[in-house]
C-alpha cells in the first residue's frame, strides 16, 4: 500500500509526537527524583554512638565515611559525626556481611567527617564504594584478605595474609604493608595501589587504564597492561610473565 503525503506527514509526526512525550518525561522524572532528595547540612554538633552488632566476616562501606578498622574481640560499631548527620548512617548485617552506609535519598552537604570504628576478631572481604577512607593501625592477619574499591576512596592497610586480593575501580589509591603468600591485583582506571611495602611470594597483577601499581615480590610475576599504566616491582622473581598492549611499561625497580 502506497502512502499518500499526507498520510506520510501524519506518521512522521505521530513518531516525533511520540518521541517528544518520552524526553518530555524523562526529564520530569529527572525533576521528581533531585525534589524527592533530603538535603542535609551538617550542624556542627558532634556526637558519637554505639552501634551493637552480630557476628560478621565481611564488610560493605557506602559513602563519605571515614574508617577505622581493628582486628580484636567484637565491640559495637561506634559512629561519630553530627547530631542531625548521624540518624542517616545506617549500621546493619545482612548474613555474614555488616553494612554502613548513608541513607537512601540523602544528598549531604557542608558536613564534617563521619568516623566509624570497627573492631572484629575477623575481616574477609572489604568492599568500599565512597570518596573516604579505610585505614588500619595494626596488622589484619588472615587467610584470605580482599578488598575492593568502587570510586575515590583511600587505603592504608597492614596485612599477613595468604591470599590477598585488591581491585581498585575509579581512582582510588591503595598503600599495602606486610606479608602475602598469593597477591593478585586489578586496577581498572587511574587508580594507584602501592605494595612495595608488602612482601609477596607470587603476584598477578592486571591494569587497565593510566592505573599504576608497585609491588615487592620475591619468585613470581604475571603483569598484564592493557593502555597507558605502570607496574613497577622491586626484588629478583625466577619468573617473570608480561603482556603489554598500549604505551604502558613494567619497570623494575
Amino acid at each position: 500500500m502506497k502512502l499518500t503525503t499526507k498520510q506520510t506527514f501524519m506518521v512522521t509526526n505521530s513518531g516525533l509526537g511520540l518521541g517528544l512525550l518520552l524526553c518530555l518525561l524523562a526529564i520530569f522524572g529527572l525533576i521528581l527524583s533531585s525534589c524527592s532528595r533530603e538535603n542535609v547540612h551538617g550542624s556542627g554538633r558532634i556526637i558519637t554512638e554505639d552501634r551493637p552488632v552480630v557476628r560478621f566476616e565481611d564488610l560493605v562501606l557506602e559513602g563519605p565515611l571515614e574508617v577505622h578498622l581493628k582486628q580484636d574481640q567484637r565491640i559495637p560499631v561506634v559512629l561519630e559525626a553530627e547530631d542531625n548527620v548521624m540518624r542517616l548512617v545506617e549500621t546493619f548485617v545482612n548474613g555474614t556481611t555488616l553494612h554502613v552506609k548513608i541513607r537512601n535519598g540523602v544528598n549531604l552537604k557542608s558536613f564534617r567527617p563521619i568516623h566509624v570504628y570497627v573492631q572484629n576478631e575477623q575481616y574477609r572481604r572489604i568492599i568500599f564504594s565512597g570518596s573516604g577512607s579505610l585505614t588500619v593501625n595494626d596488622t589484619i592477619a588472615s587467610t584470605l584478605f580482599s578488598y575492593e574499591i568502587n570510586g575515590s576512596a583511600d587505603a592504608r592497610l597492614k596485612l599477613d595474609a595468604n591470599e590477598i586480593r585488591m581491585i581498585v575501580n575509579g581512582s582510588g589509591n591503595i598503600q599495602l604493608e606486610g606479608k602475602a603468600g598469593d597477591y593478585s591485583a586489578e586496577v581498572n582506571g587511574s587508580g594507584d595501589i602501592d605494595a612495595l611495602g608488602l612482601q609477596a611470594d607470587e603476584a598477578r597483577i592486571r591494569i587497565s587504564g593510566s592505573g599504576e601499581q608497585r609491588i615487592w615480590v620475591l619468585s613470581l610475576l604475571d603483569a598484564t597492561i592493557n593502555g597507558s599504566g605502570n607496574i613497577r616491582y622491586k626484588g629478583t622473581p625466577g619468573t617473570v610473565n608480561a603482556q603489554v598492549n598500549g604505551s604502558g611499561k613494567l619497570i623494575k625497580l
